[in-house]
């Protein structure tokens, strides 16, 4: 798996020499440095999907390792990482080909954090979608109540409640400057991801649990929390906070005294920052620790995940 999310790393480096070199070489040359680097950048996006689709992630495993010891408890996180960890770059992925076929409309690097983020949102919503089974055979529903409150972490919330703010006034902002058609798209693309991301968090923390033993009702629960924090939260954050780099660019281009060249950058650089932060769920720290023992108590040590916030 560390195959292709390196191969994805050097795609997205690739792509952006590409658009570097098109607009700074003559027509002869610009062409004749596509071709070489489309040639690779083909050969890199076919060795990272046959990555994802033929190679086990043994990452996934190692880190259910060290988040719980008894076999089911293991069995039912590594079987959430495998899945989420698969959707996820399988979305990016697909965000950064997408990205590359829109450079014909005009599309450029502004846009290329959305569309990866976008594309790993998308792969964790289908994630998510599907419903997780601890257990075969006969169950019974657990009618322990859970709310969302529960799962959430307040800086997820804060960050949310902050873009939408943030997304609201540059709606304003466009309006005042003659409804500029292409911000208020971006604003309303994602005030509404947002919106659709809190939805499904809440059928996450909420969806029926069967009565299980007390191993797995921690592991259960960590897999909830993973779910609505890192897996859902974190990547719509960065998706709305890197639609604002092309709608600062808008801006810009629309009022070159409006400061948003500035704006622009900031945003680009808090992205690149909370990807970096969230990458491949922002657990490998964790694998720089031993697996939990045999003879381990059997609960998931929540600890550590709460930990990795602090870091």
């Amino acid at each position: 798996m560390r195959g292709g999310v390196i191969a994805i790393g050097v795609t997205v480096a690739l792509t952006t020499l590409l658009a570097t070199s098109t607009s700074a070489a003559g027509n002869g040359g610009s062409n004749i440095v596509g071709l070489l680097i489309l040639a690779g950048l083909v050969g890199l996006v076919t060795y990272a999907l046959a990555s994802l689709l033929l190679f086990e992630d043994r990452e996934a495993t190692a880190l259910a390792s060290r988040l719980a010891a008894e076999p089911d408890s293991l069995a039912l996180i590594d079987r959430w990482l495998q899945r989420t960890r698969f959707a996820r770059n399988l979305g990016g992925l697909a965000g950064l080909v997408l990205w590359v076929s829109t450079w014909t409309n005009g599309v450029n690097g502004a846009t290329m954090i959305a569309f990866g983020m976008g594309g790993v949102l998308v792969g964790a919503i289908v994630s998510e979608l599907h419903r997780t089974r601890p257990m075969t055979g006969a169950r019974t529903a657990s009618l322990a109540p859970r709310a969302l409150s529960s799962y959430l972490v307040v800086r997820d919330q804060r960050r949310a409640a902050v873009l939408v703010v943030v997304w609201i006034a540059l709606g304003g902002v466009a309006i005042g400057n003659g409804a500029q058609t292409g911000i208020l798209a971006l604003a309303a693309l994602a005030i509404a991801t947002l919106g659709a991301v809190r939805a499904l968090q809440w059928r996450v923390a909420t969806r029926p649990r069967p009565a299980l033993p007390d191993r797995l009702l921690r592991a259960d629960d960590l897999v909830r929390e993973l779910a609505v924090t890192r897996s859902l939260a974190q990547p719509s954050n960065i998706f709305a906070l890197a639609l604002l780099v092309p709608a600062f660019k808008m801006l810009g281009t629309a009022d070159p005294t409006s400061g948003a060249d500035f704006l622009q950058a900031i945003a680009f650089v808090l992205a690149v920052w909370w990807w970096a932060k969230n990458k491949r769920l922002g657990l490998d720290w964790l694998l720089d620790r031993p697996a939990l023992a045999a003879d381990h108590d059997d609960r998931v040590d929540l600890d550590l995940v709460e930990e990795s916030s602090r870091q």
